[in-house]
């Protein structure tokens, strides 16, 4: 942790900068900050979950109206957003989550309250620490140990790496990589087709885009995963043994070349002027306007169909070289 020195001297500069900005930083710290005591307040008490406010997930609030789209690498500056409140003491990290341990205090008059009205922000939250000195993450699953048949696979830390074990233990030793519970869980779940409403790019018409997100889904039935920000991009071109499926089922999905990308793909394709829909474009779009309807509650009306997956339609190798590049991304976060 740093010195109460320079905790104080950074208190210093955070105030002179509300009073005559000279930069951007201090605005970015601020937000980080309302960022999660917005996720906390949800929750009416001073945690959340640190998927809650992962980089990517609040870049537009961090970034709004100071860059449509950031000229440098967002989530490196965020990730020192988080950094900085930490040393400073405005927040802790207790396993996968994020304690508020205490309000801003380089505010100017009346600015706290400010904050609390441009992020709706209904000041429920209780800073009482005496609530999460042994709280304990429920990192069990809802899929059966295969070993035993009585417990649960738990995600838990290991010295090397995360990993899932069985519930019973020590009585059953049995446990699963990562890569293996995420391949079981799909067989066992399948993975849901969503399907949202956007205008062809081209022609401006409305029409229906179908895809698959894995990391919607887990997020959708809370599997507790390690945060793995790689699995955002987990959707409709990326797996190419259910795209075959799913174009043979849907005739607005094609494979076909991407100008852009410089590959070929399958994507969904506008019936009226019958051009390509984007999987960076307009997937990202959908994913995100997804994300908003999962927050209020809604994502389950968005599934077109559920997916049932079997060892020939989706082979285990392609879920293992999804995971371990989930893995890699994630091991080289600075968040």
């Amino acid at each position: 942790m740093w010195t109460i020195e320079k905790i104080n001297n950074q208190k210093d500069y955070f105030k002179s900068q509300r009073i005559e900005k000279t930069g951007n930083f201090t605005e970015y710290v601020v937000r980080t900050f309302y960022c999660i005591y917005k996720a906390c307040d949800n929750n009416k008490t001073n945690y959340c979950l640190k998927d809650d406010v992962l980089p990517k997930k609040i870049k537009y609030i961090i970034y709004e109206g100071i860059y449509d789209v950031p000229d440098h690498d967002y989530s490196h500056v965020i990730s020192n957003c988080f950094k900085t409140l930490n040393e400073m003491g405005y927040i802790e990290y207790k396993e996968s989550m994020i304690i508020i341990k205490k309000q801003l205090d380089f505010l100017l008059d009346g600015e706290h309250e400010s904050y609390l009205e441009k992020y709706d922000i209904k000041n429920s939250m209780s800073l009482d620490n005496e609530e999460i000195k042994n709280i304990k993450l429920d990192n069990k699953t809802n899929i059966k140990c295969l070993e035993c048949q009585n417990g649960y696979y738990v995600l838990r830390k290991g010295p090397y790496n995360n990993f899932y074990g069985c519930s019973e233990f020590p009585k059953c030793k049995d446990t699963k990589s990562v890569a293996d519970f995420m391949y079981l869980y799909l067989l066992q779940n399948g993975l849901n087709l969503y399907e949202e409403k956007v205008n062809c790019w081209k022609c401006g018409k409305e029409i229906s885009v179908l895809s698959y997100f894995l990391d919607l889904d887990l997020k959708l039935y809370k599997v507790p995963i390690p945060s793995f920000d790689a699995l955002e991009v987990v959707r409709l071109g990326m797996i190419e043994e259910i795209d075959e499926y799913l174009s043979k089922k849907y005739s607005t999905l094609k494979y076909r070349f991407s100008k852009k990308a410089g590959f070929s793909y399958t994507a969904n394709v506008c019936p009226f002027c019958n051009n390509i829909q984007g999987t960076q474009m307009a997937l990202g779009k959908v994913y995100n306007d997804l994300l908003k309807d999962l927050e209020e509650n809604k994502l389950e009306y968005k599934i077109k169909e559920k997916i049932l997956i079997s060892r020939n339609l989706l082979p285990k190798e392609v879920i293992w070289e999804i995971v371990e590049a989930a893995m890699n991304s994630d091991r080289t976060s600075t968040f």
